[in-house]
């Protein structure tokens, strides 16, 4: 029996492009289909992701049946249903539905949104990709086509979303100052200020200053050598609020003379 689906896998397969399959290129995929994920055959997601002809609803229920969850979701993004391809991804990540294809299925959808035009979609996930991994996650928004960004998120509204996330903030406004080198003044001091606080959370030795805090000044530095838009004075006041409050409370060395 499965050396004679082997060969029906292999006829059909040959056929599919040919014209034989006129008029029954539906009836051809979807066979192909079904036995490629009955035999867990590599071959089904090759057939998803390039033209095919699969029966949407037959192919949807058969794939569930077999429990090929990432290859469902291949299906549903082909039928331009993007928004359940990616609910089933993200289940599959978050554990409620079990499937191994594949192993950086988190990596995968965070480069689908990445590449998706739907706001949003992209919204919907944003906070679940950053809870996740903010490194990884702030990618949504600091690897888009960079005529996609200009004409559809607005930067202020990226960065509201990320207020709760620290690290993914540094990332974004590093992107929208050093990638896009965009001269708003807000965001050039924005991420002075948050250098800084990264300069002061830092907690070193006696004898080392450590070398995040190192990287810390050296970015820091940076800017404040590169950037002519952001607000000097109200730099300089925050250096030293932060200053006198960080030694009052004892919590790091005197550091004002080695800030920079």
């Amino acid at each position: 029996m499965a050396k004679c689906k082997r060969f029906l896998m292999s006829y059909l397969n040959e056929v599919r492009s040919t014209e034989v399959a006129n008029g029954y290129k539906e009836d051809i995929d979807t066979a192909l289909l079904k036995l490629y994920a009955e035999a867990d055959h590599d071959s089904l997601l090759d057939l998803l992701v390039t033209e095919n002809s699969c029966l949407l609803t037959d192919s949807a229920a058969w794939l569930e049946k077999h429990k090929k969850y990432f290859a469902l979701g291949l299906l549903y993004h082909y039928n331009n249903q993007d928004a359940a391809a990616v609910q089933l991804w993200v289940n599959i990540v978050n554990g409620d539905i079990h499937d191994s294809t594949r192993s950086d299925l988190y990596e995968y959808v965070i480069d689908f949104l990445t590449y998706s035009s739907d706001q949003e979609l992209v919204w919907k996930y944003a906070d679940w990709a950053l809870q996740k991994s903010e490194e990884v996650g702030v990618q949504v928004f600091t690897k888009r086509h960079l005529e996609e960004e200009q004409n559809s998120f607005n930067p202020d509204d990226i960065l509201t979303c990320l207020k709760k996330y620290p690290d993914a903030l540094v990332k974004y406004l590093e992107h929208l100052v050093m990638d896009r080198k965009l001269q708003r003044e807000e965001y050039h001091t924005h991420l002075a200020v948050l250098y800084l606080d990264k300069v002061l959370q830092q907690r070193p030795s006696a004898d080392s200053m450590g070398t995040e805090v190192t990287e810390a000044q050296a970015k820091l530095r940076h800017l404040l050598q590169k950037s002519d838009v952001y607000r000097v004075r109200f730099l300089m006041d925050e250096v030293e609020r932060k200053l006198i409050s960080a030694l009052r409370q004892k919590s790091v060395p005197d550091m004002s003379e080695s800030l920079l």
